[in-house]
């Protein structure tokens, strides 16, 4: 009766694997949409590396969210996830959120129009 059991729900967790990994989606869930070609495209990265004993900090995306802060006219949405000053003593990081807080006071305190 046991292994009745276990073998019955086995079966059902197996099937339900199944169905599951090869069931269509639904419908509007998969988009496939027309090529598009541009010409001006700007990428920006952000690096961190080792450059002989030195760590080296290429901010390209950080330093362009603090140009459109300041180019703001209105208002600015900004959600940003997981600023924090937690890690090893031995590495040591640009201070990114207090220069982007930094940026926003700075936009804050000019009139917004």
């Amino acid at each position: 009766m046991f292994w009745t059991l276990i073998s019955a729900l086995l079966l059902i967790y197996i099937a339900t694997m199944i169905y599951h990994t090869y069931k269509p989606l639904p419908e509007g869930v998969a988009y496939q949409s027309d090529i598009y070609e541009v010409d001006d495209i700007n990428f920006y990265h952000d690096l961190t590396y080792k450059k002989g004993d030195k760590t080296v900090h290429e901010l390209k995306i950080f330093d362009r969210i603090n140009e459109i802060i300041m180019e703001a006219d209105e208002f600015i949405v900004l959600d940003m996830f997981l600023f924090n000053g937690y890690h090893e003593p031995e590495q040591s990081f640009p201070p990114i959120s207090k220069n982007l807080a930094n940026t926003i006071i700075k936009r804050s305190s000019r009139t917004l129009t």
